[in-house]
Formats: C-alpha cells, structure tokens, sequence
C-alpha cells in the first residue's frame, strides 16, 4: 500500500481541524450565554471522540455526524410528534424517510 497510510493521516489530521473548530464555537457560545452544562455532557463527547478515532483508523472516510444522523432524525420526530403518532401526520415522517433513505 503505497500512499494509503499519508491518506489516512490527512483524513485525520482533517477531522481534528474540524473539531476543533467546532469546539471553539461551542467554548465561545458557553462563555458569552450564561448557561448550563450537565457534567455527563463532557464525558459523552469524550466517548464520542474516541469511539470516531477508531472507526477512522478502520476507515479514513467514516463520518460520525453521516452515521448518527438516520438515529438521530427518528428520535428526534419521536419527540416532537409522539412515538404513536401516524406517518402522515404533518409530513415529518415522510421527510425524516427521504432524509434517513
């Protein structure tokens, strides 16, 4: 394999850029709104970064955000639309099918 492991450092090289943006925007929104965190918020972030750096080791490729969001999107319309609620009903499901598709 000759340039797959370059490619995969600057994938992941990449996804610590991006992180690390996206941490600073979250650390500059936390000290200018007063609010709160709950403590197990660090801890699920830290378990989120690893169990990324894992699979990227794997594939250089994966996405978390890509991965999570068919999950995300169905719990989310469980609790804004009830999880007995009819898949018609204000036309969530049906975009939340395309979406997660």
């Amino acid at each position: 394999g000759g340039g797959g492991g370059v490619g995969r450092f600057s994938a992941v090289a990449t996804r610590r850029r991006q992180f690390r943006a996206m941490s600073d925007d979250l650390n500059e929104v936390f000290f200018r709104f007063p609010f709160s965190v709950p403590e197990y918020f660090a801890l699920i972030t830290r378990a989120l970064i690893v169990l990324e750096g894992i699979a990227l080791s794997a594939d250089p490729d994966f996405d978390l955000f890509r991965a999570a969001y068919p999950y995300a999107a169905r719990r989310a319309a469980s609790l804004v639309l009830g999880p007995g609620e009819p898949n018609g009903r204000s036309g969530w499901r049906a975009w939340l099918g395309a979406a997660t598709a």
